[in-house]
């Protein structure tokens, strides 16, 4: 294993533990709430580690909606992980706007029903780790599942420079082709 994967793991790791220490309610809506700010905040670290002047931005003005779409549009998140955030988005408003909202075993569901094959693998691994009990509550399993979530958006941050320079020279790597291929043709 690389220095960066083994790096990416013990952070995953390190997140996981932090969010599941923050989040511990026992209340299922304190928990939701929680969590969006937490993911939020990461968000907001992704916005101001990736902007050359994210102070122009007035991040408290952004929602959470637009601030994952800018996060996603730069590249900072796989797919799945920007579906299931954007469907955890859509509870947590239902739960923030409507006083007959429930949380349920579908809700859950759907959050894990947008992580890629290979997601779902590495968060049902992961899960047995951090398993609080043998029958988790709705509670306990979509706090294990946002923590998937939230540690994924956090070693994202703390290796945003890789990211960053992977896709410099993905484009690099595009425009030389276009000259030569310009070169080439005449």
């Amino acid at each position: 294993m690389s220095e960066i994967a083994k790096y990416r793991e013990k952070e995953f790791k390190k997140a996981r533990i932090s969010f599941l220490k923050e989040t511990q309610h026992d209340e299922a809506l304190i928990v939701i709430l929680r969590a969006h700010l937490l993911v939020e905040r990461e968000l907001n670290l992704v916005l101001e580690k990736c902007l050359k002047y994210p102070d122009k931005m007035d991040l408290e003005r952004v929602t959470f909606s637009q601030k994952l779409n800018l996060v996603y549009a730069l590249g900072m998140l796989k797919d799945g992980i920007y579906r299931s955030i954007n469907k955890f988005n859509n509870i947590r408003n239902g739960c923030a706007h409507s006083l007959d909202y429930k949380i349920d075993e579908n809700s859950v569901d759907s959050i894990i029903s947008c992580l890629s094959k290979d997601e779902k693998n590495e968060m049902e691994s992961d899960l047995g780790e951090f398993k609080i009990s043998e029958q988790p509550s709705i509670k306990e399993k979509i706090r294990l599942v946002l923590a998937y979530l939230h540690a994924d958006i956090t070693v994202e941050r703390l290796v945003v420079h890789l990211t960053l320079r992977e896709r410099s020279i993905e484009i690099e790597q595009s425009e030389l082709t276009g000259i030569f291929s310009t070169l080439i043709s005449k």
